[in-house]
């Protein structure tokens, strides 16, 4: 089912990634060692909570006590191990798209300066010949009538015109061509670290649901446990900052294309007005490099 192939080469359906399974082994091993613990009065319960006392009758404890035990911080590590590890693969499997992108880039970015100068230039062929320029009159065209002359101009014209054209169709073909490739690898690039955050999202989750079934036996099991659950606050594993919401993205962002939006070189959005009303072309800045 897996081997059927698009013409591209990727596949149609794509495998489901690795499930992240909490097997018995592990319940059993987290569900004994908080019993454990819990037997033998880890962690023991501060004084500042006895003298305050948590529960009916009692003022509730204004801070939560901060522990960890063993049990805890080897979950935290060991998950927190994992998740680098998830952007260690993301960071491999981009190493080489992040330089086959910035190779597109520059090659968009060339086509898009050599397209705004060839619309210039079609804009400036495109202008018909003055009468003065339709008289004039070669070595050879001595002879011929005026007539015949001005269609040899027109002709002229119309094949700098056509010759114009065909470069520029040429050089827009090869701007969307590389600019295609810079979305393909964008969007590839994007799709994986989306999944990446996904991965690292069910792991820490599965975390937590190992450090809750170790944290709801040893409260069962130790002589203090209303006090202990009451009155101390579970270091648990946390996300990595980088797998935050607020965390920035480490997919390049793009700077805007002076071919993003426009149609026409000529257009007075792009252009600056020369002293005769000439359009000038401006190649675009490059784009800081956001990988640095």
């Amino acid at each position: 089912m897996w081997s059927l192939r698009r013409d591209d080469g990727h596949p149609w359906l794509a495998p489901p990634a690795r499930a992240i399974r909490y097997s018995i082994v592990e319940r059993l091993a987290d569900w004994l060692t908080g019993r454990r613990d819990g037997l033998l009065g880890i962690p023991s319960v501060p004084a500042e909570v006895l003298d305050v006392g948590v529960g009916p009758g009692h003022a509730e404890a204004e801070t939560a006590a901060e522990f960890s035990t063993h049990r805890l911080e080897q979950i935290r590590h060991h998950h927190h191990g994992r998740m680098e590890g998830e952007r260690s693969a993301f960071l491999a499997f981009c190493d080489d798209l992040y330089g086959r992108q910035t190779e597109a880039e520059e090659q968009m970015r060339g086509a898009e300066v050599k397209v705004a100068a060839l619309r210039h230039e079609r804009a400036t062929a495109g202008e018909p010949p003055s009468a003065s320029a339709l008289a004039v009159r070669r070595i050879a065209e001595s002879d011929l009538s005026d007539e015949l002359v001005r269609r040899r101009r027109l002709g002229e014209h119309q094949r700098r015109l056509r010759q114009v054209e065909e470069r520029l169709t040429a050089a827009e073909e090869a701007a969307a061509t590389a600019r295609a490739a810079f979305d393909k690898i964008d969007r590839t690039v994007r799709g994986r670290w989306r999944l990446t955050l996904v991965r690292v999202h069910r792991l820490h989750e599965h975390a937590h649901r190992r450090a809750n079934v170790y944290w709801r036996q040893l409260v069962r099991s130790h002589p203090q446990g209303d006090l202990l659950n009451g009155a101390l606050a579970r270091v648990g594993p946390d996300l990595p900052d980088w797998a935050r919401d607020d965390a920035p993205s480490p997919v390049p962002v793009r700077e805007t294309l002076p071919g993003d939006n426009d149609t026409d070189a000529t257009s007075s959005g792009r252009d600056e007005k020369g002293g005769h009303g000439d359009p000038q072309v401006t190649a675009p800045q490059t784009a800081p490099d956001s990988r640095a």
